[in-house]
Parts: structure tokens; sequence; C-alpha cells
């Protein structure tokens, strides 16, 4: 936040070190939670690779914003009770908190467009399931590499024309940040909307249709997987919207500033950093392989064994001449469902 919003209403001591170890604790939990997901769905090749590595990219900005939240969190917090923080040279104080403003400001919106990486990933897998298909690893890293450079625009431009002493990612809001989340908010709604239209489509047209199994489990699958990434989308804007409505309230609101009003937009500010522990926790619960996954990465420090497929079991051949026809078509192996990998 900017310092000279809150200066004239200072919090007492014991208030902002409850503030400040509620917040450390929270980042350093939100950062080693999303680091496990990351090594989770990297180092486990059997885990489903459909829509995991918009997953993975998105665990990586939550990390970065909850370990960036620490540094940035300690500025503001020192700076609002001492004439220097980091060196007497206003000069380079005034660098340290632009530096560490853009930083966490860049993880913020990073974190936010992931989440709207992951809902066109879905969309297109669910719409347009031949282009999806097409889609190579090398496209999701270029995608990626575009969406952090992105951020990092978007974050520095502020911090070059406004002139103030602590940068943060609400200056961030203030400025542009608000177009750009309404902007993010209506494809991630209009993403899932068509998902939702798509598979009404396909299960009045595949009605009266007899499907192989393999497809419909496929489609089964796809299925669980887009409601698994609607729940944690839910979630993630559930925390989200009260720090954007906070911050939008006291923009156009007269009123004068409060003592209240600041540990609102403080509270509201824990709120959208715990988005990022429900992601991973969701995945426990919507995705067994993970589940075990992780599970042997916590306890074993070691990657899960994919389980065995189960194979049919092979009669003998009968040496009668005439049962050759019907001997080889038993020896026929019946693999598991492809969409299963």
């Amino acid at each position: 936040m900017p310092l000279e919003r809150h200066e004239k209403f200072p919090t007492d001591f014991r208030t902002m070190a409850i503030i400040k170890t509620s917040l450390s604790r929270n980042c350093c939990r939100r950062s080693l939670w999303n680091v496990a997901t990351v090594i989770t769905f990297i180092t486990n090749a059997h885990l489903p690779r459909s829509g995991v590595y918009c997953l993975i990219n998105l665990a990586v900005a939550d990390a970065s914003h909850g370990a960036s939240s620490v540094f940035w969190y300690f500025l503001y917090f020192d700076s609002r009770h001492r004439s220097g923080f980091v060196a007497a040279e206003k000069e380079f104080k005034n660098s340290i908190n632009v530096v560490a403003g853009v930083i966490n400001t860049t993880a913020v919106i990073t974190s936010l467009l992931s989440l709207l990486l992951v809902s066109l990933d879905r969309a297109c897998s669910t719409v347009l399931p031949y282009v999806y298909r097409k889609l190579t690893v090398k496209i999701y890293c270029r995608g990626f590499v575009m969406t952090w450079l992105f951020a990092v625009g978007l974050a520095a431009i502020p911090s070059l024309t406004i002139g103030i002493g602590v940068y943060g990612h609400d200056v961030w809001l203030h400025q542009s940040g608000q177009v750009i989340s309404i902007i993010a908010l209506a494809i991630i709604a209009v993403s899932y909307m068509s998902i939702f239209v798509k598979i009404r489509q396909q299960n009045s047209r595949h009605q009266n249709q007899r499907l192989d199994s393999n497809v419909r489990r496929s489609q089964k699958k796809e299925r669980y997987l887009a409601v698994t990434l609607f729940i944690v989308t839910v979630l993630s804007l559930a925390a989200w919207l009260p720090f954007i409505i906070v911050h939008e309230v006291g923009k156009v609101s007269n009123a004068p500033r409060g003592f209240s009003q600041n540990h609102i937009e403080l509270l509201t500010e824990i709120i959208q950093l715990t988005n990022s522990l429900v992601n991973p926790t969701v995945y426990v619960f919507r995705m067994e392989k993970f589940r075990r996954a992780l599970i042997e990465l916590l306890t074993k420090c070691k990657r899960a064994r994919p389980h065995p497929r189960p194979r049919a079991h092979l009669e003998p051949a009968s040496p009668h001449p005439y049962s050759h026809n019907a001997n080889h078509s038993s020896k026929i192996e019946t693999r598991s469902n492809p969409s299963e990998d």
C-alpha cells in the first residue's frame, strides 16, 4: 500500500506484530505448498498430462507471489515505523521499495493471468479438441513466457510514472489493474460458460448414440478435470473479489479514511493470499493420482510408482485345428484405457 494512505492512522505495535506474523506465515505456507505441487507434477510422469502444464504455471506464479510478499510486507510495515528501513539515503530506500513492489505486483498479475490461462486451456480442450491435440510443450512454454513478460510490463509501467515512496499491487490496481481484472474475469466466465454449453450439447447428441467405451471414458475424465479446475477457479476468485471490491470502494468513496478501513484492507489481502492454499487442497481431494504422488513426496521424498495395468488371463491354445481362430482371439490382451495415462 502507498505509505501516504495510512501514515495518519498508525496501527499499534501489538496489532502490527499480529498482522505481520499472520501474513508471513501465510506467505510461507503458500510458497511451500505450491512448490510441493510443482515438484509433484513434474517428477511424476504417470500423472495426467492434460491441463497439467497450466496448473504448473499457476503453482509457480502462486509460489512466487508468496515468496515476494514476505519481503514486500516486511518493507511496508517497517517503512511505517522507521525513518529509514534499509539505508539512511532516501533514494536508495525508495529504489528498494519500488523494486520489491514491482516484483510483488508481477507475481500478483501473473497469478491472475494464470487462472485465465487455465480457463482458456479447458475451453480449448472441450470446444476445440482437434486444435487442442496439436498443442505442444513448446507452445505452452512460449505462452507462459509471454504471460510473465506481459505481467512484468504491467507492473513496471506505474512505478515509472508515479512518484511514490512505497509501490505495491494496490497502486497498480488503482491505476490500470481494475480494467485488466474485469477483462480477465469476463474471459474466465465466458470460457466456463462455453464449456458448460458444449458439454450439454455433447450429452444431447450422444444420448441416442452408442459410443465406444474408450471414448466415453475419455470424455468423462475430461469433464471431471474441467469440473475440478472450475472449482479451483471459483475458490480463487472468491478470495480475489473482496480484495478488488474493497480497493475499488476505497477509490470511488469520498469518505475520510479511518482506523477500521485500514484493517479491512489488510484483512482482504490476507484472504487473497489464502487462495493458493486452496488450489493444491482441491487437487488432493479431486485427483487421486496427485494425492498419492504428493503423499509419497512428503513422507518418503520419492516419486510415486504407477500401479501396474491389469492383464487379461491367457488360456492355453487348443491343439484342435479348427479352433485356431478362436484361440488366436483369446490370446489378445485387453489394454487399459489410454486416457488414464
